[in-house]
């Protein structure tokens, strides 16, 4: 994972370290190990490289995620380092950037190499693209058999950068770590998402092969890893919305991520929003507090028709819900609720009380 914001010859961009963080803790959450870099230099880009290819071995699954300044010209894309100052000569370009093809090349042994691309592939430069040995080398990298890249946005394009992050990231991340989605379903669906939102500003690209059976990031049978990747989600409706797919996805599997999982829905001030709260001591409705008003009798409209006589209850605490993994989904988690003290009816209401 490597995310450059913080250029030096060039205007800094906005989303690429937070978005790279947000990667770096649902790979992490979908059982991935992980080696991220952020801000790096040339240098440092193809360290992190070759570390990469050291720690594959053949049936490996890798994922390489890159967000910052790139470009790309005749199906050569560059990735551009910190430190990178040219901003004319596409032939300097070439020589200090990072070429995506590079970094592809390092993943070969692999049996699953997945790219995500969130960056321009605009060209700015006066010159063009000087040749790299074979003109078929890219092309070849990034099309063989297992390799699948998924581009933030079509050749020659924008990709949007916002201080909330970007918007391909966020879709892709909310989309590709839901329990047994195929990730080439998901990549479909985040980039018509994009799409939408942009209003067909920015049209995300996906190429390559993934040949054989639907590749899948989060095994469908894997609660902890599926809410992982959740709890990874930065706070706001992405999260709330993965947070609801996993209760319908695991409500009824017993999970205890599920309690989890509808105590960040049920949070007070956004439902997801993040925002903790004060639990208070366990308790039952039974069991108030001393000194309380519990047993006293109140009655109302005493010598009418519609007298009522009601008994009182302390402020306290009672678990609401079912504690089994039965019943709707709605009865799920049990979960502890605070009552002030009121009062309740003794017997049904009349029809003349009503």
């Amino acid at each position: 994972v490597i995310g450059n914001a913080s250029y030096k010859h060039a205007p800094p961009l906005k989303a690429p370290v937070a978005d790279a963080n947000r990667w770096v803790a649902a790979l992490k959450g979908a059982g991935f190990e992980v080696d991220s870099c952020l801000d790096c230099t040339r240098q440092q880009m193809i360290e992190h490289a070759q570390r990469l290819e050291g720690r594959i071995s053949k049936g490996d699954e890798a994922l390489f995620y890159y967000s910052g300044h790139g470009a790309e010209r005749d199906g050569v894309n560059l990735l551009f380092p910190v430190d990178f100052a040219d901003t004319v000569g596409g032939g300097s370009a070439q020589q200090q950037a990072v070429h995506l093809a590079y970094m592809v090349e390092r993943m070969a042994q692999a049996r699953v190499r997945v790219v995500v691309l969130d960056a321009c592939r605009n060209w700015p430069f006066d010159e063009g693209v000087k040749a790299i040995g074979d003109p078929l080398f890219v092309a070849e990298q990034t099309s063989a058999a297992g390799t699948l890249v998924a581009y933030a946005t079509k050749f020659g394009a924008y990709a949007t950068d916002t201080s909330s992050g970007s918007p391909y990231s966020e879709e892709v991340l909310r989309l590709a770590f839901q329990p047994g989605k195929p990730l080439l379903l998901a990549l479909t669906e985040a980039a018509e998402k994009v799409q939408n939102r942009t209003r067909g500003v920015q049209v995300p690209w996906i190429s390559g092969n993934l040949a054989g059976v639907p590749y899948i990031l989060v095994p469908e049978a894997s609660a902890e890893i599926a809410w992982g990747a959740v709890a990874a989600m930065p706070d706001g409706p992405a999260k709330k919305e993965a947070a609801k797919s996993f209760v319908a996805k695991y409500g009824q599997s017993g999970s205890p991520l599920v309690g989890v999982a509808w105590g960040l829905l049920l949070e007070p001030g956004g439902a997801g929003a993040g925002a903790t709260r004060s639990s208070p001591p366990l308790g039952r409705l039974g069991d108030p507090p001393a000194g309380g008003p519990t047993g006293r009798t109140y009655v109302a409209r005493k010598g009418t028709a519609g007298e009522m006589s009601f008994v009182g209850l302390s402020e306290g605490v009672f678990d609401m819900g079912s504690r089994d993994a039965v019943g709707s989904s709605d009865e799920h988690p049990q979960h502890r609720v605070r009552v002030s003290a009121f009062a309740t009816g003794k017997s049904e209401v009349t029809q003349a009380q009503w």
